[in-house]
């Protein structure tokens, strides 16, 4: 399985993270890797790659990211 190494800014921190992963890993799955290590919860921030939010069931591979592409953690949006 091809590996992808790509970063992961924390907006809110003004800090980026490097995260090793599988191409076919899917979004829930990195969300998970990044609670491990850093400790945020994705009930309250969100995935974005090129100004789109990411869902879970997305793979890596089907939302474009390659080798040094850049993903935004950023606060979810509520409304009401």
């Amino acid at each position: 399985m091809e590996q992808i190494k790509f970063f992961v800014r924390i907006v809110m921190e003004g800090r980026k993270i490097r995260l090793v992963m599988n191409k076919n890993s899917t979004i829930e799955e990195v969300q998970k890797k990044i609670y491990e290590m850093e400790g945020l919860n994705f009930r309250f921030f969100q995935l974005i790659f090129n100004g789109k939010r990411l869902t879970q069931k997305q793979t890596l591979s089907e939302c474009e990211v390659k080798t040094d592409s850049e993903l935004n953690i950023v606060w979810r949006e509520y409304s009401g």
